[in-house]
């Protein structure tokens, strides 16, 4: 006899608000019958699926105590697997168990999957129906029972097949439509056409040898990045094509374009122009030679490829530049750039910091004062506000804390999560600011940089680096504050003598001596440090 539908097509939540606060290790039992094969479909969450992209130690999945694939060449959202639930039909039903599991801090309050789908599917018998009992004995009525019930069964089994077939089809022409989009929902506005070049497609094909291999020169989650010539030639230029699965959709295609031709600062990255023909989303970005931040701090020595490595006066002039950009972002146009980070800090011929992809920005509201915006939280793991992460409430603070991140990795040349580091380790907020606080952040400095760098300079940066990443967003630097702070530690690192007055380096002496009677409030030192340095930079501005 066919079950009840809930039993054939049941979708379980798996985490409620109220247990939400602490997922280590969960398992669901759901039983079913034997004999049949099941598809078991995961749907992550939009956290879930970064989670799943930056390496898969973050959680794992296991059905039946079998490992669940999860890769980034998944279907976004969701992921099927075939599960055979093994045994003769006469045992009933066992229980298929779908187990979550990590040791991560990031899981805590937010669980990587939305839910899951537990399919039954026909056995070679073409039946999805149950044993039923064995009769006594087989008499007439049994046999005409039996023959009803199986052209039940069938017209079930065909309209539960048309039912997923359809379902299919929906949903990824769902996908597509909403992946691809027309024309018109790709249309920037009048403003925006403007300033900006429409490319066509024929252009940008010719202009990469049909995105060429040999063009590539770099990918992420967004598509692939190729360098071209354009104007037969005459222009090299960065094309940014979207793939199709890509997390980033219509909506943040459009965002990049219109924020990016209102925002001209040396600082930011330019926009040529965009092409979104034919479904696709292009963008085009003027060339910059040097590639990412992220690459001359470990990327690339990771891949054994040759690199520059950044000496410390260069990695202090990129944040600086850096900083300056994201403080015309806030300052002048009340915009929060939300994916601050190493590798969205470009590099042109000269060293000079350009940031880059704006399509996750948002604007505060310019009608009203307003100090923060509620949003769905967006960005990359690692570079998190916590407390954006906690409540939706998003900040120019929620940068600055990025930004703090990333000032981690330029001194210590290390990812903000780093899955080949040990556990305690993985995650660089957490192992730097440990060592800090413990006195020891000489610990934190990469090896090519050690010897290199004067006591000064790093006392100035560990301090902006850690008001930066204070818990109470309230509390950070603007980012203003950051770039003077920064200025100074450039400073110290350039003179070999005290750039400080005379009332200001016998304060400093002090904190000296301070230092050496109470090792243990070191932290507390690199703070009146840093504030000393800010107080220097505000009477000398340059």
């Amino acid at each position: 006899m066919v079950g009840n539908i809930n039993d054939m097509f049941g979708m379980r939540e798996t985490i409620s608000k109220k247990k939400a606060s602490k997922i280590n290790n969960i398992t669901w039992k759901v039983s079913v019958d034997v004999g049949f094969r099941y598809l078991v479909r995961l749907h992550f969450s939009e956290l879930g699926y970064k989670m799943a992209k930056i390496g898969g130690v973050i959680f794992t999945v296991s059905i039946n105590e079998m490992i669940a694939n999860i890769d980034e060449n998944s279907i976004p959202w969701y992921r099927d697997y075939m599960v055979m639930m093994k045994g003769h039909k006469e045992e009933g039903k066992h229980d298929l168990l779908i187990c979550l599991k990590s040791n991560d801090e990031f899981m805590d309050g937010h669980g990587p999957l939305k839910g899951f789908e537990i399919i039954k599917l026909s056995n070679p018998d073409d039946s999805l129906a149950s044993p039923n009992p064995l009769p006594s004995s087989p008499d007439s009525s049994y046999q005409n029972l039996h023959h009803i019930l199986g052209h039940r069964n069938m017209i079930a089994t065909a309209a539960i097949t048309l039912l997923v077939a359809v379902n299919t089809i929906v949903y990824t022409s769902r996908q597509f439509l909403e992946a691809s989009g027309t024309e018109e929902e790709n249309k920037p506005s009048a403003r925006a056409k403007q300033l900006c070049r429409r490319f066509s497609l024929d252009e940008l094909q010719l202009a990469t040898e049909d995105f060429s291999e040999s063009h590539l020169i770099g990918r992420g989650g967004f598509g692939r990045v190729y360098k071209g010539l354009i104007d037969n030639g005459r222009q090299t230029v960065a094309i940014k094509r979207q793939k199709l699965e890509s997390h980033q959709g219509p909506h943040e295609f459009l965002t990049e374009i219109e924020t990016l031709t209102e925002l001209r600062h040396v600082n930011l990255v330019s926009l040529i122009g965009y092409c979104n023909e034919l479904g696709e989303r292009i963008l085009v970005y003027e060339y910059l030679p040097h590639g990412t931040l992220v690459d001359h701090l470990y990327k690339l020595s990771r891949k054994g490829k040759d690199h520059l490595s950044l000496t410390w006066k260069q990695r202090l002039t990129i944040c600086i530049g850096a900083g300056r950009g994201l403080n015309y972002l806030h300052t002048g146009h009340s915009l929060i750039h939300r994916d601050v980070k190493a590798s969205n800090i470009l590099l042109d011929e000269n060293f000079v910091a350009k940031v880059s992809d704006f399509g996750l920005a948002k604007y505060l509201s310019k009608r009203k004062l307003q100090s923060h915006v509620s949003t769905k939280v967006k960005g990359t793991f690692g570079y998190f506000d916590p407390n954006y992460f906690n409540t939706g409430k998003l900040t120019v603070k929620s940068d600055t804390y990025a930004f703090g991140v990333m000032l981690l990795e330029v001194l210590s040349g290390r990812p903000a999560v780093d899955q080949r580091a040990a556990a305690d380790e993985r995650v660089l907020t957490k192992w730097a600011r440990e060592k800090i606080s413990n006195g020891n952040a000489d610990q934190i400095i990469a090896s090519n940089l050690r010897g290199e760098i004067t006591e000064d300079s790093l006392k100035v940066f560990v301090g902006v680096a850690e008001s930066c990443l204070h818990d109470e967003p309230r509390k950070r630097l603007t980012m203003a504050q950051v770039v003077l702070q920064l200025e100074f530690a450039l400073k110290q690192q350039e003179s070999s003598k005290s750039l400080v007055p005379n009332e200001i380096a016998s304060d400093s002496l002090h904190l000296e001596e301070e230092k050496e009677k109470k090792p243990q409030q070191t932290n507390h030192y690199i703070h009146r440090m840093a504030k000393l340095s800010y107080q220097l930079a505000l009477g000398n501005p340059q």
